[in-house]
């Protein structure tokens, strides 16, 4: 069933990263309007409609044409009526551009806006998506080799994401897009969020994938990732959805009191564990997405998608050296998360940073734990003026942590702290990737730590 046909491996995206959010390109009023950029057959654009593809509550994804060389896109034109709108616009258009050149997910491309437009242009899997191939199955399901193969190639996307720091926030199976080799790739990151933590209260997603937690308005971060994820999977080797309800009110009860639809008796047992610990209702017990990758069941099925790449003679060489080089990888971080990071990594930590100050890098110690953010002197140095310098925030000051790849310099890895209340970002830099990793992981530890615990009420 997988991966047969060619695969084009999409094109370098246009521009970089600019100012506060990633590769946005702004125009300001009065600029060049929306439709220079995309526009009808025989006007002066950058990318042709060809026809709609899909359709939103904001707008239109449009099969596309570049002018300069007819390459083949999709492009999402949106309305940007709201700051909600342009907020989401500006996060789905970051957070592809972060985790491009994988295989997994959708390819940015490209991207546009205008006060009042925007324009995303992406990689186009044209072979549908995962919710129309199961509706097309007679039996309503895939098989479990089928699914696993399928799921294996989900979560190693997924790693990605968070591995990125972002949370995708509406996995299910109508944003798993096909492509004509048979490979699968997340899209529409609308909803995306850099740091784990969203914050209670923050309602997103499509209901039948939300998480326990979601429901309860608390925390929604990598772990509502990881049931959406199990949700799909059920569906994959079921044919039904693991909950149900005549409304919203009915689907959350049983979501919350984890009253689940019965699953198929042909699945195997460790198909039957994977999918209890995907849909656990405590996202404290959830494993993550390594830890699903490093699951006995889920390492047979990286090694069948493994074998099948090998196999199917149709790929490219080297976009198959590319997939197989991307799983490697995926599998060797995942090692390196067992063999070196512990669950309940030390808080408080502190190291040494560099702190942005009106263009200058000065050194500084920066602390943090599950309540506070601390910023001091180094000890070797002194206050010019003899007073204490260390400035302390409440950590839930703190709204979002993102790396800055786009001030990277030699021997400086960037990563910002949004503040909340319309205070100015903090830029910090590290001598490594690792070391600016190892900060973005404590940021995403304290949120897990202090988001409320999802409680299940009483019977």
């Amino acid at each position: 069933m997988l991966l047969h046909g060619a695969h084009a491996v999409s094109n370098s995206s246009s521009f970089v990263f600019s100012s506060m959010h990633a590769s946005v390109c702004i125009a300001a009023d009065g600029s060049a309007p929306i439709t220079t950029f995309i526009g009808d057959a025989g006007t002066p654009c950058k990318y042709v409609k060809e026809c709609p593809i899909g359709q939103g509550t904001s707008g239109t994804i449009f099969l596309v044409t570049r002018t300069a060389d007819n390459l083949k896109f999709a492009a999402k034109l949106l309305h940007l009526d709201n700051e909600r709108r342009r907020k989401y616009t500006r996060n789905e258009a970051r957070s592809l551009y972060i985790c491009r050149g994988h295989p997994f997910i959708v390819g940015y491309e490209d991207f546009y806006s205008t006060p009042s437009e925007a324009c995303l242009v992406m990689e186009y899997a044209n072979a549908k998506d995962l919710a129309h191939h199961m509706r097309a199955i007679p039996q309503g399901c895939f098989g479990e080799r089928d699914a696993g193969i399928l799921f294996a190639q989900m979560m190693i996307a997924l790693f990605h994401i968070h591995r990125n720091h972002i949370v995708h926030r509406d996995i299910k199976s109508s944003n798993i897009l096909l492509c004509a080799n048979g490979l699968l790739k997340i899209g529409d990151f609308g909803f995306s969020k850099d740091f784990e933590n969203t914050g209670p209260g923050t309602f997103l997603g499509t209901p039948f994938y939300l998480a326990p937690e979601m429901w309860l308005s608390h925390c929604n971060g990598r772990k509502a990732d990881v049931w959406a994820a199990g949700v799909v999977l059920f569906e994959m080797v079921n044919g039904t959805r693991p909950f149900i309800g005549d409304d919203p009110a009915s689907l959350r009860e049983n979501v919350v009191r984890n009253l689940r639809q019965p699953m198929n008796p042909t699945i195997t047992r460790d198909m039957y564990e994977l999918l209890n610990k995907l849909l656990h209702p405590d996202p404290a017990a959830r494993p993550t997405a390594a830890e699903v990758l490093d699951s006995r069941l889920m390492r047979h099925y990286v090694e069948l998608l493994l074998a099948v790449l090998v196999r199917d003679q149709s790929l490219a060489p080297a976009f198959r050296e590319f997939v197989t080089r991307t799983i490697e990888d995926a599998r060797a971080k995942v090692d390196q998360i067992r063999q070196s990071a512990p669950s309940d990594s030390p808080l408080p930590y502190e190291a040494e940073v560099k702190k942005d100050s009106h263009g200058q890098w000065k050194d500084r110690v920066l602390t943090i734990s599950e309540t506070d953010l601390t910023l001091s002197l180094p000890a070797n140095r002194v206050s010019a003026v003899g007073v204490d310098r260390s400035h302390t925030m409440p950590i839930a000051s703190v709204e979002a942590v993102f790396p800055r790849d786009d001030l990277n310099d030699e021997g400086r890895f960037v990563f910002e702290v949004q503040l909340s209340e319309g205070r100015p970002p903090l830029l910090f830099a590290t001598l490594s990737a690792d070391a600016r990793d190892v900060w973005l992981e404590k940021f995403t530890i304290v949120a897990e730590r202090t988001a409320p615990q999802t409680t299940r009420p009483s019977p």
